[in-house]
């Protein structure tokens, strides 16, 4: 017995000890679990559409929420750990930063994989900010404030990426769905939290004012176009002067050959220019027809549209409307949907060509310079294979 009270003791001064190392480093331990699920989330990061991550995505939601309102529950003094979750209670925060950091992160990427702007990144930046900030004494005094409003977050997100890809197209209204399901989920969360505590001004306070008010925010950031079209994103696009499909091709290239497989794709691009798609310095001679060339990711299953939206600068500041063109689009392939649109109508100029959705949010751009070539001579068209 004498030998166990010591062993026991030993482990309660390192306990100790290492919470005094732990509340000394607060700041940083925080930024350590919260890049520890950022990391994690990259390095096992699947396919959007992959069940198994869809199911890892739903379970740490759970997860979340259940630790969240647990915390709530014990912070109060309302209730105590079980004695059998005692000992694991003691890194619950930890468990919520790692929970909140693994899904931001993959939320982020899959924001970033569906979007051409810099919004996703600076808005996910500033909510990674916001999580941080508030384990900041001078927050956390005024309650989870951040924690229910990042957890409102991604809960809409998670529904936002889940129907489309359920249903099999995608809809502003699927949007609607996903915050409509999410303000039902806080509002049980909410009519919980007030039943345990008997406080329900507090509660209002603390957790349904954040929640439901990142939800006004999100819905009012979509219909502004400020939030990427997830599941869709645009994996390669270039310019070209000629593309020409598999069927197109010559029986010598094509039968059951890779080659014969593949889009030939014809430019005039300098070997040095490693950093463009195609031609986006177009040299342009009577009769020439511009050759906008994409892959598409969409989940498997998916059947719907995006439009090719070309604008041209008019020299005033100001991108000028020169058409946009209906692509159908079906999902299911890892290197993306292969489709290409043409401009036969042009001047000289600098052009911009946008694949965007039904209601014009963009999930990719491309930039190109076009020229009159005023020379005569043969051309020598090099030739890419997507």
């Amino acid at each position: 017995m004498a030998v166990l009270g010591a062993v026991r003791s030993k482990l309660d001064e390192g306990y100790r000890r290492l919470q005094a190392f732990r509340h000394r480093h607060e700041m940083a331990e925080i930024a350590v679990f919260f890049i520890a699920g950022f990391l994690f989330d990259i390095l096992t990061l699947s396919r959007i559409d992959d069940v198994a991550t869809l199911v890892q995505e739903g379970l740490y939601l759970v997860l979340l929420g259940a630790l969240v309102m647990m915390d709530e529950r014990y912070r109060a003094d309302l209730a105590a750990p079980p004695r059998w979750l005692a000992p694991a209670w003691r890194f619950s925060e930890d468990a919520i930063h790692f929970l909140f950091g693994s899904l931001l992160s993959s939320f982020t990427l899959f924001y970033l994989k569906s979007s051409s702007g810099l919004a996703p990144v600076l808005f996910m930046s500033i909510l990674g900010t916001l999580l941080v900030a508030n384990e900041l004494p001078r927050i956390r005094e005024r309650g989870p404030v951040v924690r229910f409003a990042l957890l409102s977050l991604c809960v809409t997100t998670y529904g936002a990426l889940l129907l489309p890809i359920a249903l099999g197209f995608i809809s502003r209204w699927m949007f609607v769905a996903a915050v409509v399901m999410a303000c039902a989920a806080i509002g049980w969360c909410v009519r919980t939290l007030s039943r345990w505590t008997g406080e329900a001004r507090a509660v209002l306070r603390r957790a349904a004012g954040p929640a439901f008010g990142m939800q006004a925010i999100l819905v009012v950031a979509y219909f502004m176009g400020a939030i990427p079209p997830v599941p869709l994103s645009v994996q390669f696009m270039g310019i070209y002067h000629e593309v020409v499909p598999p069927g197109a091709q010559t029986a010598a290239e094509g039968g059951d050959s890779p080659a014969g497989r593949t889009y030939e794709l014809r430019h005039e691009r300098p070997w040095w220019k490693l950093w463009q798609h195609g031609d986006q310095d177009f040299a342009a001679r009577p009769g020439d027809v511009v050759y906008c060339f994409a892959r598409i990711f969409a989940p498997g299953g998916f059947q719907d549209a995006v439009y090719v939206h070309w604008s041209w600068h008019g020299g005033t500041g100001d991108w000028l409307d020169e058409g946009r063109t209906r692509l159908g689009i079906v999902g299911g392939r890892g290197d993306g949907f292969r489709a290409f649109a043409t401009k036969r109508n042009y001047q000289p100029g600098r052009w911009r060509v946008a694949i965007e959705t039904e209601d014009g949010r963009d999930i990719g751009v491309i930039r190109f310079d076009l020229f009159d070539d005023l020379t005569s001579g043969a051309r020598r068209f090099l030739v890419d294979r997507q």
